[in-house]
């Protein structure tokens, strides 16, 4: 979980040096379901850094073994992640079928952060698909998945991340559009606020000299 929040604040050196010494815990432990959370966070690490070889490997890894123990909770937070794997790599057709799946899996067990997280994904993808013959129809469905993750971070709960999440995927529609609605700056804001300048750029060096 700290990883995770160090990688969100824009640490990600760190996130992956305290991800790889969990790694190591995990495995010496034979924790496989710690290994595959470790796997889940240094794909999410892969991806922000454009490997996406290492990355889907890692995600693979880690969706078999939360499929093969039936932890869903766990499943519906990674199959978002091998959903933007497979719309960075272009396959968009997958990665839109990898979401819904999960608004499947999270919605009726009232998974909101994951089932956000995977509408503001989503909307990304059928963006990304605007050059497709349907491309009106795909617009007008990422801003409603936009609209329903902004919804559902903000008056059903309150998910500063996911709202996050929901506001750049309304960017990333405007930036397809050539139309600025003002949602990037209101995402800017909130990110400035959530991740600000005056954090630590390495926090494990607090409890771990050596980390430095």
């Amino acid at each position: 979980m700290w990883g995770d929040f160090l990688l969100r604040t824009g640490r990600l050196t760190a996130a992956r040096q305290l991800t790889e010494d969990n790694l190591l815990i995990c495995e010496r432990n034979r924790w496989n379901h710690g290994i595959a959370r470790c796997d889940r966070l240094l794909a999410r690490c892969d991806l922000i850094e454009g490997d996406l070889d290492s990355a889907e490997y890692r995600l693979d890894n880690a969706a078999a073994t939360f499929r093969d123990g039936d932890f869903l909770v766990e499943l519906a937070m990674t199959l978002p992640d091998i959903a933007e794997h497979r719309r960075l790599a272009g396959d968009l057709g997958n990665a839109e079928r990898l979401c819904t799946e999960t608004i499947n899996l999270a919605g009726p067990r009232q998974l909101v952060p994951s089932h956000a997280r995977a509408l503001s994904i989503r909307a990304r993808i059928r963006t990304d698909s605007l050059t497709s013959t349907d491309g009106t129809l795909k617009r007008d469905r990422a801003r409603d998945d936009a609209d329903h993750a902004m919804r559902l971070s903000t008056m059903i709960r309150h998910l500063p991340w996911q709202e996050l999440d929901a506001l750049e995927a309304h960017a990333h529609i405007d930036a397809a559009e050539k139309h600025d609605q003002g949602w990037s700056e209101r995402a800017r804001t909130l990110r400035a606020r959530l991740s600000p300048s005056e954090l630590p750029p390495n926090p494990l060096a607090a409890t771990n000299p050596s980390a430095d």
